[in-house]
């Protein structure tokens, strides 16, 4: 299953692709621009090296926040575009949960996102034989 991913949420504009659980390729941009202006170009090009279209996508996923409302805006618009022209699925993921995903370790994980202003986002997590 090939998976078109994108995150938004953060001054970092991203996409990535998947294989399964594989990941094949990934664009990350932090140059000062606006994720409206970076992000469809990061995709086209992700698509173009990996020598895909957009109907070869299996399932669109994105990131749902917390962080910029704007951000947010503008990656779930895209992908629901990509749905809405393809047929296919999509799948939110809490930014919050992803950072959790890469502990390795048993235990309490508390995933921290600054929310400027001295205000944070946080959840806590708690793993058990790396079930989250």
């Amino acid at each position: 299953m090939k998976i078109l991913s994108i995150s938004t949420s953060s001054d970092i504009c991203s996409c990535a692709l998947l294989n399964d659980e594989n990941l094949v390729k990934q664009i990350s941009v932090k140059d000062g621009l606006t994720h409206s202006v970076r992000l469809m170009p990061e995709i086209e090009q992700l698509l173009l090296e990996c020598n895909l279209s957009i109907n070869d996508i299996d399932l669109f996923a994105c990131d749902k926040g917390p962080g910029s409302f704007t951000g947010i805006r503008i990656g779930i618009a895209t992908i629901k575009a990509f749905c809405d022209v393809t047929c296919k699925n999509s799948i939110g993921i809490s930014s919050l949960h992803a950072l959790a995903c890469n502990s390795n370790s048993n235990g309490y994980v508390c995933s921290i996102i600054d929310a400027n202003n001295n205000n944070a986002y946080y959840c806590l997590f708690k793993f058990n034989n790396r079930i989250l």
